[in-house]
């Protein structure tokens, strides 16, 4: 598994997704995001909609999310995008993480 989990990041936990995705967990629960490879990019909703797509649960933490999502990007060479029609998604039904590389 791909992991960047640092307590730099606060509650946030970011995994590298199999599909292009990022998941994004913590405590309260967790969404995927975007995370097209072709240019490592992390799409986040804007502050605006983000109420309107977040999970209940993290409809006030986007100030705190983008915060620490934007540090993960830095750390990890990802581009973060404020894109104005991305969703969220709380389906982690297709979710894999990829797995830990050895050495």
């Amino acid at each position: 598994m791909t992991t960047i989990s640092k307590p730099a990041y606060g509650k946030w936990k970011f995994d590298l997704g199999r599909r292009e995705i990022l998941i994004v967990s913590c405590p309260d629960g967790k969404f995927v995001l975007d995370h097209p490879w072709g240019v490592p990019t992390v799409i986040l909703p804007e502050r605006g909609r983000w109420p309107q797509v977040a999970p209940d649960w993290a409809k006030n933490d986007w100030d705190e999310l983008y915060f620490y999502l934007h540090n993960w990007c830095v750390a990890t060479g990802s581009d973060l995008h404020i894109g104005g029609y991305t969703d969220v998604s709380g389906n982690l039904c297709d979710a894999q993480v990829w797995p830990a590389r050895d050495g």
